[in-house]
């Protein structure tokens, strides 16, 4: 086990949706590790984890970004990454694409022990309160990958508690899918825009100001219907709240 106490640089991986549509992420959650005092690289050459190619039923193009990704991250370092279902496909997909070969396997489960989501990380290492401030009112969706894939409780609602001037109000049935679910959203688009309705009803009954969610796709599906909707709510991914860039 890796003590992550100890750790004093990270490698902050950019999702490739964060890069090509919500790049507020990625500056927010390298803010927010250098807040928590730690030095931050961002990997040369990262490109894509795959999974939209495992969720558009592509194992074949999974595995090789998945190779790539293997190549690229070739060392002893730690890494974080801003988007819980990105953590979840190396961590928990990368294993299984390789279950024929056992030594990409175990490279693969090797480098899933080193790859956390942010707030995870921030969990583990005990640096949840990073001084950061956001007068306003919001709610908090949980993200479908971070409690249902990599069990991570209640450390994204412990970490904006701390947030100064942020108050979360309650949020019904805040585990409830957003509808995104990467190609899911393309296959089944009337499946999906009814789970979304049902997320932004309960949204637009909480009165919030902002919605505060913990992944990429999360952020864009929901600031997406709410647009749609024509309310004034905001969506914020949580790297931006805890890099204090929020405002």
């Amino acid at each position: 086990m890796i003590d992550l106490t100890k750790t004093k640089r990270v490698g902050l991986l950019a999702p490739c949706l964060a890069r090509a549509a919500a790049p507020e992420v990625i500056r927010g959650a390298a803010r927010a590790l250098t807040r928590a005092g730690l030095e931050v690289d961002l990997p040369k050459n990262f490109t894509c984890c795959g999974q939209p190619a495992l969720t558009a039923g592509r194992p074949d193009a999974a595995r090789r970004l998945a190779r790539h990704t293997l190549r690229v991250l070739d060392g002893p370092g730690v890494y974080v990454i801003p988007s819980a279902s990105c953590a979840a496909t190396i961590r928990l997909n990368y294993p299984a694409l390789f279950r024929d070969l056992p030594a990409l396997a175990e490279r693969a489960r090797r480098l899933g022990e080193r790859v956390f989501e942010l707030t995870e990380f921030l969990t583990l290492t005990g640096r949840l309160d990073l001084g950061a401030r956001l007068d306003l009112t919001a709610v908090y969706h949980q993200s479908c990958h971070l409690h249902n894939h990599l069990g991570v409780g209640d450390g994204p609602q412990e970490a904006l508690a701390r947030v100064k001037g942020l108050k979360i109000l309650p949020l019904d049935r805040a585990e409830q899918c957003c509808g995104f679910g990467g190609q899911f959203s393309l296959d089944f688009p009337a499946v999906s825009g009814s789970i979304l309705g049902d997320k932004l009803d309960c949204i637009q009954a909480s009165g919030a100001e902002a919605v505060i969610v913990g992944d990429v796709g999360c952020k864009l599906n929901i600031a997406g219907g709410l647009s749609r909707r024509g309310l004034k709510v905001r969506t914020l991914h949580l790297a931006e709240v805890l890099g204090g860039g929020g405002r």
